[in-house]
């Protein structure tokens, strides 16, 4: 039933959703896994799953598909599809850089930071005196773990004041924000329900490119295709977008090439 391969399909308009593949009710501050779903119909008897380059999943559907259609197949079938898209992503990070140690640097809010060992390696993580605090003895893998774990506690109360702020600017009403894991897939609107997610991996770039992604998944709350008319909402708020947007795919190549996406 699943087979992922590599393109786009731009010659139907989509029907999109994202659905969080959780038994568990969201916390606030915790990440869930979801798929964000883009729907083609097709003149395709069967489902095809298609894996993009972030974290999208497109499928080509039969034409009597319908969006409920949809969300029956992702409740059957949705666990084996995130399952083959953390596999995926998995398979663009089999070499690693050098594993991480305490003498390593992390990346927070566009620059980096030190790791500093917890006072009687007591407690867990916390980031305090521009630091991120981790137990010792931990290995390279699990320093990495430790410190997306610690960000992404730390990003929804970051975050949410961040989208409050640019929601009252913009005029825009959003349903909530969920923070995910977010490897490739930095943010997402729901048209549906206007959940935004966000990355807790946006912890480790810039504040103007963490604004710019905001800005970008409110402006879907008022224009939903990436048009022109789009581009001139995100213009409106943030001039400099373009210029902010060019730095950001520098920023997500280092933060790959460092092990960290």
């Amino acid at each position: 039933m699943i087979n992922p391969k590599l393109s786009a399909y731009e010659d139907f308009g989509p029907i999109q959703i994202s659905a969080r593949i959780s038994d568990e009710p969201y916390e606030e501050g915790k990440y869930a896994p979801h798929l964000h779903i883009k729907a083609y119909h097709t003149n395709r008897k069967k489902v095809v799953i298609t894996g993009c380059v972030g974290e999208d999943i497109e499928m080509e559907v039969p034409r009597k598909f319908k969006r409920a259609d949809m969300e029956t197949f992702i409740s059957i079938c949705g666990k084996e599809i995130l399952e083959w898209l953390r596999k995926h992503l998995d398979e663009e990070r089999k070499n690693l850089p050098e594993p991480l140690t305490y003498d390593s640097k992390v990346p927070y809010f566009g620059k980096y930071v030190p790791i500093r060992v917890l006072p009687d390696n007591n407690g867990i993580g916390y980031f305090e005196n521009n630091a991120v605090h981790l137990q010792a003895g931990l290995s390279g893998d699990e320093i990495r773990n430790a410190v997306l774990d610690l960000f992404g506690d730390m990003a929804y109360g970051i975050l949410k004041k961040r989208l409050d702020h640019y929601a009252e600017i913009m005029g825009v009403q959003y349903g909530r924000l969920e923070i995910d894991d977010g490897r490739r897939g930095w943010g997402s609107y729901n048209m549906d329900t206007r959940v935004i997610f966000m990355s807790r991996r946006l912890m480790m770039v810039s504040q103007a490119t963490i604004d710019s992604l905001i800005i970008h998944e409110l402006a879907h709350g008022k224009v939903f295709e990436h048009n022109e008319g789009f581009h001139n909402e995100v213009l409106q708020v943030m001039p400099d977008y373009d210029d902010v947007d060019e730095a950001f795919l520098d920023a997500a190549s280092e933060l790959f090439e460092k092990g960290w996406i």
